[in-house]
């Protein structure tokens, strides 16, 4: 092979071997996780080996919120390592005359959801920490009762 051909086909293979090559770890990102879910385009959170789920309730009144993925051993704390790809399911719990009003990712609102679960679903690609927040709001004329002391 003569001098100028050497020199044109080195870069065309180191950028052949590494698309490849990076294909590869694509693939298998995406075949670790079962969920029929996984690299779509769905505006969902993603969580990977590795990631740290923090959740609470915005503002700190309305209600509770508890977070469970079946992998990790059931019930997750705030700030838990979750090590293998799964679904981590949230439950908010109004308290009485409240309702959901937004869930948030990362201070994202979630679109259309104002129910009383939410889930991260795996994707092939994830973040290292993820924050999860619902807000609760007062349901239209409720008043909420308050506990007076002293009386």
């Amino acid at each position: 092979m003569n001098k100028k051909v050497k020199l044109i086909m080195v870069p065309i293979l180191t950028v052949i071997l590494l698309t490849t090559l990076l294909a590869g770890v694509m693939r298998a990102n995406s075949a670790n996780c079962s969920d029929p879910d996984c690299g779509s385009s769905t505006p969902q959170a993603a969580i990977y080996c590795g990631t740290k789920v923090f959740f609470s309730v915005e503002k700190n009144s309305g209600g509770s919120l508890s977070a469970e993925a079946k992998d990790e051993g059931g019930t997750l704390t705030s700030g838990q390592l979750v090590e293998r790809r799964n679904h981590v399911d949230f439950t908010a719990k109004p308290n009485k005359g409240y309702q959901v009003k937004a869930w948030k990712i990362d201070g994202k609102v979630v679109p259309g959801n104002t129910t009383n679960n939410y889930t991260l679903t795996c994707r092939a690609e994830g973040t290292k920490e993820v924050t999860v927040t619902v807000e609760f709001e007062l349901i239209s004329g409720k008043v909420p009762l308050v506990p007076i002391s002293g009386v």
